[in-house]
Protein backbone atom coordinates (compact mmCIF):
# COMPACT_ATOMS: atom_id res chain seq x y z
CA UNK A 1 0.00 0.00 0.00
CA UNK A 2 3.06 2.49 1.02
CA UNK A 3 5.24 1.29 -2.27
CA UNK A 4 1.64 2.21 -3.81
CA UNK A 5 1.05 5.66 -2.68
CA UNK A 6 4.84 6.26 -3.06
CA UNK A 7 4.86 5.43 -6.95
CA UNK A 8 1.79 7.88 -7.18
CA UNK A 9 3.07 10.31 -5.54
CA UNK A 10 6.58 10.21 -8.10
CA UNK A 11 4.33 10.05 -10.77
CA UNK A 12 2.33 13.35 -9.58
CA UNK A 13 5.89 14.87 -9.02
CA UNK A 14 6.88 14.41 -12.61
CA UNK A 15 4.16 15.61 -14.00
CA UNK A 16 3.65 18.47 -11.46
CA UNK A 17 7.51 19.50 -12.76
CA UNK A 18 6.62 19.08 -16.21
CA UNK A 19 3.83 21.28 -15.82
CA UNK A 20 5.62 23.69 -14.35
CA UNK A 21 8.31 23.48 -16.56
CA UNK A 22 5.91 24.35 -19.43
CA UNK A 23 4.33 27.06 -17.54
CA UNK A 24 7.33 29.39 -16.29
CA UNK A 25 10.62 27.87 -17.81
CA UNK A 26 10.79 29.41 -21.16
CA UNK A 27 9.69 32.47 -22.69
CA UNK A 28 9.53 34.50 -25.83
CA UNK A 29 12.42 36.51 -27.13
CA UNK A 30 11.74 39.11 -30.48
CA UNK A 31 14.34 38.40 -33.47
CA UNK A 32 14.96 40.17 -36.46
CA UNK A 33 11.68 40.41 -38.49
CA UNK A 34 11.12 39.32 -41.41
CA UNK A 35 12.48 41.37 -44.02
CA UNK A 36 9.51 41.94 -45.93
CA UNK A 37 5.61 43.63 -45.85
CA UNK A 38 3.61 42.48 -42.86
CA UNK A 39 0.68 39.88 -44.09
CA UNK A 40 -1.50 37.30 -43.11
CA UNK A 41 -2.18 33.79 -44.02
CA UNK A 42 1.18 33.19 -44.73
CA UNK A 43 2.78 29.54 -44.45
CA UNK A 44 5.99 28.09 -43.03
CA UNK A 45 8.06 25.38 -42.22
CA UNK A 46 11.73 24.02 -41.57
CA UNK A 47 14.41 22.28 -43.11
CA UNK A 48 17.05 20.96 -40.82
CA UNK A 49 18.50 24.20 -39.27
CA UNK A 50 17.00 26.54 -41.14
CA UNK A 51 13.00 28.44 -40.98
CA UNK A 52 10.51 29.31 -44.01
CA UNK A 53 8.07 31.57 -43.90
CA UNK A 54 6.74 33.00 -47.67
CA UNK A 55 3.52 33.57 -49.20
CA UNK A 56 0.12 35.39 -47.65
CA UNK A 57 -1.62 38.35 -48.35
CA UNK A 58 -2.79 41.74 -47.11
CA UNK A 59 -6.51 42.90 -47.76
CA UNK A 60 -8.00 46.09 -46.38
CA UNK A 61 -10.13 49.05 -47.68
CA UNK A 62 -7.19 50.00 -50.02
CA UNK A 63 -5.24 47.41 -51.19
CA UNK A 64 -5.40 43.72 -51.61
CA UNK A 65 -2.00 42.20 -52.57
CA UNK A 66 -1.20 38.36 -52.54
CA UNK A 67 2.48 37.27 -52.62
CA UNK A 68 4.78 34.85 -54.16
CA UNK A 69 7.99 35.71 -52.20
CA UNK A 70 9.62 32.95 -49.98
CA UNK A 71 12.34 33.84 -47.17
CA UNK A 72 14.72 31.48 -45.74
CA UNK A 73 15.97 32.22 -41.78
CA UNK A 74 19.07 30.96 -40.08
CA UNK A 75 18.65 31.28 -36.29
CA UNK A 76 22.67 30.77 -35.75
CA UNK A 77 22.85 34.62 -37.08
CA UNK A 78 19.42 35.81 -36.56
CA UNK A 79 19.39 36.61 -40.25
CA UNK A 80 16.85 36.26 -43.27
CA UNK A 81 17.90 36.06 -47.22
CA UNK A 82 15.15 36.03 -49.63
CA UNK A 83 15.14 32.82 -51.77
CA UNK A 84 13.09 31.80 -55.51
CA UNK A 85 9.36 33.22 -55.42
CA UNK A 86 7.03 30.19 -55.18
CA UNK A 87 6.92 27.74 -57.93
CA UNK A 88 3.00 28.32 -57.87
CA UNK A 89 2.82 32.16 -57.80
CA UNK A 90 0.66 34.25 -55.45
CA UNK A 91 -0.70 32.49 -52.93
CA UNK A 92 -2.23 32.88 -49.62
CA UNK A 93 -3.65 30.39 -47.13
CA UNK A 94 -1.57 27.43 -48.29
CA UNK A 95 -0.11 24.85 -46.54
CA UNK A 96 3.46 24.34 -46.11
CA UNK A 97 5.65 21.02 -44.27
CA UNK A 98 8.86 19.34 -44.82
CA UNK A 99 10.27 16.01 -45.33
CA UNK A 100 14.08 15.12 -45.03
CA UNK A 101 15.71 18.06 -47.33
CA UNK A 102 12.61 19.23 -49.05
CA UNK A 103 10.01 21.58 -48.35
CA UNK A 104 6.47 20.94 -50.01
CA UNK A 105 4.17 24.53 -50.47
CA UNK A 106 0.69 23.87 -51.81
CA UNK A 107 -2.91 23.92 -51.99
CA UNK A 108 -4.61 27.87 -50.90
CA UNK A 109 -6.00 30.82 -52.42
CA UNK A 110 -5.52 33.72 -54.99
CA UNK A 111 -7.62 35.81 -56.81
CA UNK A 112 -8.63 33.06 -59.20
CA UNK A 113 -9.85 30.79 -56.21
CA UNK A 114 -8.57 27.89 -54.44
CA UNK A 115 -5.74 25.57 -55.70
CA UNK A 116 -4.95 22.02 -55.18
CA UNK A 117 -1.49 22.22 -56.43
CA UNK A 118 2.18 20.92 -54.45
CA UNK A 119 4.93 22.03 -54.84
CA UNK A 120 8.53 20.90 -53.73
CA UNK A 121 11.33 23.40 -52.73
CA UNK A 122 15.06 22.52 -52.83
CA UNK A 123 16.86 24.94 -50.65
CA UNK A 124 20.27 24.01 -52.14
CA UNK A 125 19.63 24.37 -55.43
CA UNK A 126 16.63 27.22 -54.54
CA UNK A 127 14.39 25.77 -57.02
CA UNK A 128 10.76 24.54 -57.40
CA UNK A 129 9.43 21.63 -58.92
CA UNK A 130 5.53 20.86 -59.28
CA UNK A 131 4.86 17.47 -57.85
CA UNK A 132 1.02 15.31 -57.58
CA UNK A 133 -1.57 17.65 -56.82
CA UNK A 134 -3.62 17.05 -53.19
CA UNK A 135 -6.37 14.92 -53.45
CA UNK A 136 -9.74 15.85 -52.30
CA UNK A 137 -10.75 18.73 -54.72
CA UNK A 138 -9.10 22.76 -54.06
CA UNK A 139 -9.23 23.83 -50.46
CA UNK A 140 -7.51 26.42 -48.24
CA UNK A 141 -6.89 27.07 -44.76
CA UNK A 142 -6.23 23.18 -44.44
CA UNK A 143 -3.51 21.76 -41.92
CA UNK A 144 -0.11 20.19 -42.70
CA UNK A 145 2.09 17.95 -40.80
CA UNK A 146 4.71 15.16 -41.02
CA UNK A 147 5.29 11.87 -39.63
CA UNK A 148 8.04 9.16 -40.07
CA UNK A 149 9.21 10.56 -43.82
CA UNK A 150 5.14 10.85 -44.98
CA UNK A 151 3.41 14.10 -45.17
CA UNK A 152 -0.10 14.73 -44.14
CA UNK A 153 -2.63 17.50 -45.66
CA UNK A 154 -6.07 17.27 -44.07
CA UNK A 155 -9.29 20.16 -43.27
CA UNK A 156 -9.60 23.17 -45.21
CA UNK A 157 -12.42 25.65 -45.43
CA UNK A 158 -14.69 23.04 -46.47
CA UNK A 159 -13.19 19.77 -46.29
CA UNK A 160 -13.21 17.03 -43.28
CA UNK A 161 -10.62 14.49 -45.02
CA UNK A 162 -6.93 13.62 -44.50
CA UNK A 163 -4.22 12.65 -47.17
CA UNK A 164 -0.63 11.45 -46.68
CA UNK A 165 2.20 11.85 -49.55
CA UNK A 166 4.77 9.36 -49.87
CA UNK A 167 7.66 11.58 -51.57
CA UNK A 168 9.09 8.55 -52.87
CA UNK A 169 6.69 7.52 -55.13
CA UNK A 170 5.20 10.69 -55.26
CA UNK A 171 2.09 9.36 -54.70
CA UNK A 172 -1.16 10.29 -51.99
CA UNK A 173 -3.47 7.82 -50.49
CA UNK A 174 -6.57 8.78 -48.37
CA UNK A 175 -6.40 8.53 -44.31
CA UNK A 176 -9.06 7.88 -41.56
CA UNK A 177 -11.55 11.12 -41.34
CA UNK A 178 -10.51 13.33 -38.62
CA UNK A 179 -13.35 14.07 -35.80
CA UNK A 180 -12.36 17.74 -35.77
CA UNK A 181 -13.10 20.06 -38.44
CA UNK A 182 -13.29 23.94 -39.00
CA UNK A 183 -11.83 27.70 -40.12
CA UNK A 184 -8.06 27.36 -39.90
CA UNK A 185 -7.23 24.73 -37.78
CA UNK A 186 -4.05 24.09 -36.26
CA UNK A 187 -1.99 20.73 -35.85
CA UNK A 188 1.08 19.85 -34.59
CA UNK A 189 3.47 16.91 -34.01
CA UNK A 190 4.69 15.18 -31.22
CA UNK A 191 6.51 11.76 -30.53
CA UNK A 192 4.86 10.13 -33.47
CA UNK A 193 1.47 11.66 -33.22
CA UNK A 194 -0.21 14.49 -34.99
CA UNK A 195 -2.21 16.94 -32.80
CA UNK A 196 -5.10 18.53 -34.52
CA UNK A 197 -8.07 20.88 -33.97
CA UNK A 198 -9.28 24.68 -32.49
CA UNK A 199 -10.75 26.07 -35.97
CA UNK A 200 -13.33 28.29 -34.87
CA UNK A 201 -14.08 25.41 -31.90
CA UNK A 202 -12.40 23.75 -28.55
CA UNK A 203 -12.28 20.05 -30.11
CA UNK A 204 -9.01 18.67 -30.01
CA UNK A 205 -7.91 15.14 -31.68
CA UNK A 206 -4.65 12.46 -32.26
CA UNK A 207 -4.01 10.94 -35.13
CA UNK A 208 -1.75 7.97 -34.90
CA UNK A 209 -0.34 6.97 -38.63
CA UNK A 210 0.29 3.38 -37.46
CA UNK A 211 -3.31 2.24 -36.78
CA UNK A 212 -4.53 5.05 -38.71
CA UNK A 213 -7.19 6.26 -36.45
CA UNK A 214 -7.91 9.25 -34.45
CA UNK A 215 -8.96 9.70 -30.86
CA UNK A 216 -10.57 12.76 -29.36
CA UNK A 217 -9.11 14.35 -26.81
CA UNK A 218 -9.53 16.85 -24.04
CA UNK A 219 -10.82 19.52 -25.50
CA UNK A 220 -9.34 23.03 -25.30
CA UNK A 221 -9.62 24.69 -22.11
CA UNK A 222 -9.42 28.57 -23.99
CA UNK A 223 -12.44 30.58 -25.83
CA UNK A 224 -13.34 29.28 -28.78
CA UNK A 225 -11.04 30.41 -31.76
CA UNK A 226 -9.06 30.03 -35.12
CA UNK A 227 -5.46 30.91 -37.05
CA UNK A 228 -3.59 30.33 -33.85
CA UNK A 229 0.19 29.52 -33.81
CA UNK A 230 0.99 25.93 -32.79
CA UNK A 231 4.07 23.81 -32.18
CA UNK A 232 5.54 20.85 -30.33
CA UNK A 233 8.16 21.65 -28.29
CA UNK A 234 10.06 19.42 -25.11
CA UNK A 235 6.80 17.17 -24.87
CA UNK A 236 4.39 19.79 -25.29
CA UNK A 237 1.83 20.82 -28.21
CA UNK A 238 1.76 24.54 -27.60
CA UNK A 239 -1.50 27.06 -29.12
CA UNK A 240 -0.66 30.60 -28.92
CA UNK A 241 -3.16 33.59 -29.28
CA UNK A 242 -5.96 33.30 -32.10
CA UNK A 243 -9.32 35.17 -32.74
CA UNK A 244 -12.85 34.38 -32.29
CA UNK A 245 -13.52 37.44 -35.49
CA UNK A 246 -14.85 39.90 -32.53
CA UNK A 247 -11.23 39.92 -30.72
CA UNK A 248 -7.56 38.88 -30.87
CA UNK A 249 -6.34 36.33 -27.69
CA UNK A 250 -2.97 37.11 -26.52
CA UNK A 251 -3.25 33.71 -23.92
CA UNK A 252 -1.51 30.45 -24.45
CA UNK A 253 -1.98 27.15 -23.77
CA UNK A 254 0.32 23.86 -23.38
CA UNK A 255 -1.30 20.24 -24.36
CA UNK A 256 0.48 16.88 -22.23
CA UNK A 257 -0.57 14.55 -24.64
CA UNK A 258 1.15 12.02 -21.78
CA UNK A 259 -1.57 12.69 -19.05
CA UNK A 260 -4.42 14.27 -21.74
CA UNK A 261 -4.27 17.41 -20.03
CA UNK A 262 -4.20 21.05 -20.67
CA UNK A 263 -2.24 24.18 -18.80
CA UNK A 264 -2.16 27.80 -19.34
CA UNK A 265 1.08 29.18 -19.97
CA UNK A 266 2.60 32.93 -20.24
CA UNK A 267 0.75 34.98 -22.72
CA UNK A 268 2.47 35.63 -25.94
CA UNK A 269 4.26 38.79 -25.78
CA UNK A 270 3.45 40.40 -29.19
CA UNK A 271 0.28 41.58 -30.10
CA UNK A 272 -2.31 39.11 -29.92
CA UNK A 273 -3.24 37.97 -33.76
CA UNK A 274 -4.55 35.21 -35.96
CA UNK A 275 -2.63 33.32 -39.14
CA UNK A 276 0.18 33.00 -36.97
CA UNK A 277 2.93 30.81 -38.78
CA UNK A 278 4.96 28.40 -36.22
CA UNK A 279 8.04 26.29 -36.52
CA UNK A 280 10.77 24.74 -34.80
CA UNK A 281 14.41 24.57 -35.57
CA UNK A 282 16.48 22.30 -33.24
CA UNK A 283 15.87 22.74 -29.67
CA UNK A 284 13.59 26.31 -30.18
CA UNK A 285 10.16 27.45 -31.94
CA UNK A 286 9.75 29.70 -33.61
CA UNK A 287 6.48 32.46 -34.67
CA UNK A 288 5.74 35.37 -36.65
CA UNK A 289 3.70 37.40 -39.19
CA UNK A 290 -0.07 37.74 -39.14
CA UNK A 291 -2.98 40.00 -38.32
CA UNK A 292 -5.02 41.89 -35.76
CA UNK A 293 -6.52 44.35 -38.62
CA UNK A 294 -2.60 45.37 -38.48
CA UNK A 295 -0.30 43.09 -40.75
CA UNK A 296 2.63 41.65 -38.75
CA UNK A 297 6.11 41.27 -39.92
CA UNK A 298 7.46 40.68 -36.43
CA UNK A 299 9.36 37.17 -35.30
CA UNK A 300 10.12 35.59 -32.56
CA UNK A 301 11.67 32.68 -30.62
CA UNK A 302 10.66 30.47 -28.13
CA UNK A 303 12.31 28.49 -25.40
CA UNK A 304 14.54 31.19 -24.01
CA UNK A 305 14.83 30.66 -20.19
CA UNK A 306 12.33 33.02 -18.65
CA UNK A 307 14.16 35.87 -16.31
CA UNK A 308 15.06 35.18 -13.47
CA UNK A 309 16.58 31.83 -13.66
CA UNK A 310 20.32 32.70 -13.90
CA UNK A 311 21.20 31.15 -17.41
CA UNK A 312 19.53 32.81 -20.16
CA UNK A 313 23.13 34.54 -20.85
CA UNK A 314 24.97 31.25 -21.20
CA UNK A 315 21.76 29.55 -23.19
CA UNK A 316 22.56 32.47 -25.87
CA UNK A 317 24.60 30.15 -27.99
CA UNK A 318 22.36 29.01 -30.38
CA UNK A 319 22.78 24.70 -30.59
CA UNK A 320 21.27 22.50 -33.10
CA UNK A 321 20.96 18.94 -33.40
CA UNK A 322 20.51 16.35 -36.64
CA UNK A 323 18.28 14.57 -36.87
CA UNK A 324 15.80 14.37 -34.49
CA UNK A 325 14.30 11.62 -33.95
CA UNK A 326 17.51 10.18 -33.32
CA UNK A 327 17.70 6.26 -35.54
CA UNK A 328 21.50 5.77 -34.40
CA UNK A 329 23.60 8.67 -34.03
CA UNK A 330 23.10 12.75 -34.34
CA UNK A 331 25.52 15.69 -34.99
CA UNK A 332 25.13 18.68 -32.62
CA UNK A 333 26.49 21.48 -34.29
CA UNK A 334 26.96 24.68 -31.75
CA UNK A 335 27.02 27.98 -34.05
CA UNK A 336 29.84 29.32 -31.43
CA UNK A 337 32.34 27.30 -31.04
CA UNK A 338 32.74 25.59 -27.61
CA UNK A 339 35.81 27.17 -26.36
CA UNK A 340 36.07 24.82 -22.89
CA UNK A 341 35.23 21.35 -22.09
CA UNK A 342 31.31 20.79 -21.78
CA UNK A 343 28.99 17.70 -20.24
CA UNK A 344 26.29 16.24 -22.06
CA UNK A 345 23.56 14.20 -20.01
CA UNK A 346 20.48 12.27 -20.95
CA UNK A 347 17.86 12.04 -18.85
CA UNK A 348 14.28 9.72 -18.97
CA UNK A 349 10.63 10.93 -18.73
CA UNK A 350 11.00 9.84 -14.66
CA UNK A 351 13.87 12.25 -14.07
CA UNK A 352 16.31 9.28 -14.11
CA UNK A 353 19.62 9.86 -15.99
CA UNK A 354 20.74 7.50 -18.52
CA UNK A 355 24.13 8.82 -20.32
CA UNK A 356 26.24 11.37 -19.40
CA UNK A 357 29.76 11.91 -21.18
CA UNK A 358 32.17 14.91 -21.78
CA UNK A 359 32.39 16.74 -25.51
CA UNK A 360 36.10 18.41 -26.09
CA UNK A 361 36.13 21.79 -27.51
CA UNK A 362 34.22 21.53 -30.83
CA UNK A 363 31.93 23.08 -33.33
CA UNK A 364 30.48 19.89 -33.95
CA UNK A 365 29.94 16.61 -31.68
CA UNK A 366 28.61 13.15 -32.48
CA UNK A 367 26.42 11.71 -30.49
CA UNK A 368 25.73 7.94 -30.61
CA UNK A 369 22.67 6.26 -29.24
CA UNK A 370 24.12 2.88 -27.91
CA UNK A 371 21.94 0.59 -26.54
CA UNK A 372 19.89 3.66 -25.40
CA UNK A 373 15.67 2.34 -25.72
CA UNK A 374 13.35 3.55 -27.52
CA UNK A 375 11.34 7.14 -26.12
CA UNK A 376 11.35 10.47 -25.35
CA UNK A 377 14.42 11.86 -23.49
CA UNK A 378 15.73 15.22 -21.94
CA UNK A 379 19.09 16.18 -22.77
CA UNK A 380 21.58 19.17 -21.27
CA UNK A 381 24.69 20.72 -21.99
CA UNK A 382 26.72 22.21 -19.31
CA UNK A 383 29.86 24.26 -19.79
CA UNK A 384 32.11 25.91 -16.87
CA UNK A 385 28.82 25.16 -14.57
CA UNK A 386 26.63 26.84 -17.08
CA UNK A 387 23.29 25.15 -19.01
CA UNK A 388 23.99 26.35 -22.56
CA UNK A 389 21.29 24.14 -24.39
CA UNK A 390 18.77 21.69 -23.25
CA UNK A 391 15.91 20.24 -25.02
CA UNK A 392 14.25 16.99 -25.75
CA UNK A 393 15.43 14.32 -27.94
CA UNK A 394 13.04 11.70 -29.05
CA UNK A 395 15.04 7.74 -29.94
CA UNK A 396 13.34 5.78 -32.45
Amino acid sequence: MKLHLLLIVSVLCVFTAEQTRAQDEYTWTQKTSLPAIGRHRACGCSINNRGYIGLGHINNWNASIIYSDWWEYDPGTDTWMQKADFGGGQRYHAVAFSIGNYAYVGTGSDFGGDHDDLWRYNPVTNTWLMVTQVPGGVRSGAVAFTIDGTGYVALGDYQDDCWAYDPVLNSWGARAVPPVSGYSSVAAVENGKAYVGIGESTGWSEFNPVTNSWTVKASFPGASRFGSGCFAYNGWVYVVSGSDWSQEFPDSYAYNPLTNTWVQVSDFPGQGRHYFVCFSIGNRAYGGTGTNGTNFNDFWEYGNLAAGTGETEAKNKAVSFFPNPVVDAAVFHFENALDHEASFSLVDLSGKKVSEEKISPCSDWNFTRGDLAAGNYFYSIVSDGKVISDGKMILQ
